[in-house]
């Protein structure tokens, strides 16, 4: 019975030691970016996460995420992406080529959608515009071939 437990605990002690070297793979960073002028907001330059639903978070490293860069999550596996409010800009083809993109939130305190900035995500179904968007940029939504549902604001232009 001894020589059991023993191999319990050992097995248990092993574990939990895999688990906890394991946290820190789990939690990982899923986003690179630049610090932008003045050191107190950055631009997410790259997403390297696994896919699913994306929370674009609204601070790294105690610095606020204001801008969302060129092709970060082009041809990524993302399914919904939620843009938080503090997010002020995204680049031209920031979600382009994401087939399996369905849901997009955009945050209020964005004012443009860039150029190309959704071309081909081919599973977009619906898109929901902010009160705040007054420009939609040059072929946007260029071959979503699934989109039947767009909500403009009035004030677009």
């Amino acid at each position: 019975m001894n020589i059991f437990l023993t191999s319990v605990k050992k097995s248990i002690s092993s574990l939990l030691s895999l688990l906890f070297l394991a946290a820190p793979i789990a939690v990982q960073a899923q986003f690179t970016y630049t610090t932008n002028a003045g050191g107190a907001s950055i631009t997410i330059t790259h997403y390297t996460g696994p896919g699913g639903a994306v929370t674009i978070p609204t601070n790294i490293n105690s610095l606020t995420v204001t801008g969302i860069g060129e092709f970060v999550f082009a041809e990524t596996a993302a399914t919904a992406i939620v843009i938080p409010d503090g997010v002020t800009s995204m680049s031209d083809y920031a979600f382009a080529n994401c087939e399996s993109l369905t849901n997009v939130t955009i945050s209020s305190t964005i004012t443009s959608v860039s150029d190309f900035a959704f071309e081909n995500s081919t599973e977009l179904i619906s898109v929901a515009i902010p009160n705040s968007i007054t420009n939609i940029g040059y072929a946007a939504f260029a071959s979503c071939t699934n989109l039947n549902k767009v909500v403009i604001p009035e004030l677009l232009t």
